[in-house]
């Protein structure tokens, strides 16, 4: 009996022993001067001597009171110690001032828009180590659209030691006051829009990073894919530029052999923009042949394009 009541005493005293807090590594590498913060005879060794890697996030390195007196022989500097040592990067929850601080600080440089707002609607519940917090701007998720108020999840990390990352995360909704062009009245698929059918306006939308928004000059002549109602974006990726050659048109037809060079007129059985092959028809011989779209109503022939 009285055998177990004696370990029933020493467990707890053991384990009380072992879980002293842990030091923190001051690197990649738990070095001789980090050991002798906890045991002071320890800085006998150099203290750049490398013991060991430090621990990954969330680990523990645990040197025994046997290891640290091997380690100490080694160097040249022997010591006794009954004590283990042992090493744990601290640990703490991302705060959300640091988080939106590194968001904003990408925004307002390089490439970012210094006057989007950010809302951040959820993030990494995980603990980190102290480090350097970054949230660069390839990190950040895209919405399906510009004017999507859907929240996207921006990538960001936590630079600790010195090599060491660690990933997090966070789910925001980012916008700015972007000019964007509105249809001032309905526009038709496939007819050139005209610069009296656009205005600009500010609204709300996602920032399309290191890129320009549209503008009237840029849309004027171009077509739309479908129809866009009345009060609409305007969207380049919506448009197509308009044929430099449309069918029915009656367009110059320069053909090229050698050093000679004839030009006469063809009428374009089909449409296309420069660089496009199409087919033409000799008004004269009602043959049709193959040219190449070099300009708004131009078209070049090589002779191996004319069918005989």
């Amino acid at each position: 009996m009285m055998k177990r009541v004696m370990l029933a005493v020493c467990l707890p005293a053991c384990w009380g022993a072992q879980e002293r807090p842990c030091l923190s590594p001051s690197g990649d590498y738990i070095l001789a001067r980090d050991m002798a913060r906890a045991i002071p005879r320890f800085g006998k060794v150099p203290p750049e001597k490398i013991l060991s890697p430090a621990p990954v996030v969330g680990g523990k390195r645990v040197f025994r009171s046997d290891e640290i007196s091997h380690l100490a022989s080694q160097a040249g500097a022997p010591i006794e110690t009954g004590d283990d040592v042992c090493f744990a990067w601290p640990l703490e929850r991302l705060n959300r001032s640091d988080v939106l601080a590194a968001m904003r600080k990408s925004l307002n440089g390089p490439g970012g828009d210094p006057a989007a707002t950010i809302e951040i609607t959820d993030m990494t519940a995980d603990s980190v180590p102290p480090g350097e917090l970054e949230f660069s701007l390839g990190g950040l998720g895209r919405p399906a659209s510009p004017d999507q108020p859907a929240p996207v999840v921006w990538h960001g990390e936590i630079r600790y030691a010195s090599t060491r990352r660690l990933a997090v995360w966070a789910r925001v909704r980012v916008s700015a006051p972007i000019s964007v062009i509105v249809a001032a009245e309905k526009l038709d698929a496939a007819v050139p829009i005209r610069a009296l059918q656009l205005r600009a306006e500010i609204k709300p939308r996602f920032p399309v990073l290191n890129s320009k928004p549209a503008t009237i000059d840029q849309i004027t002549g171009m077509t739309p894919l479908r129809a866009v109602p009345e009060g609409s974006e305007v969207r380049l990726e919506n448009l197509s530029r308009p044929n430099d050659v449309n069918r029915g048109d009656l367009i110059t037809i320069e053909a090229l052999s050698g050093s000679v060079k004839l030009t006469f007129s063809g009428r374009a059985e089909t449409g296309g923009r420069t660089g496009d092959v199409i087919s033409v028809r000799n008004p004269d011989t009602k043959k049709i042949f193959q040219a190449r779209v070099c300009a708004k109503d131009k078209a070049i022939v090589e002779p191996y394009f004319v069918k005989r």
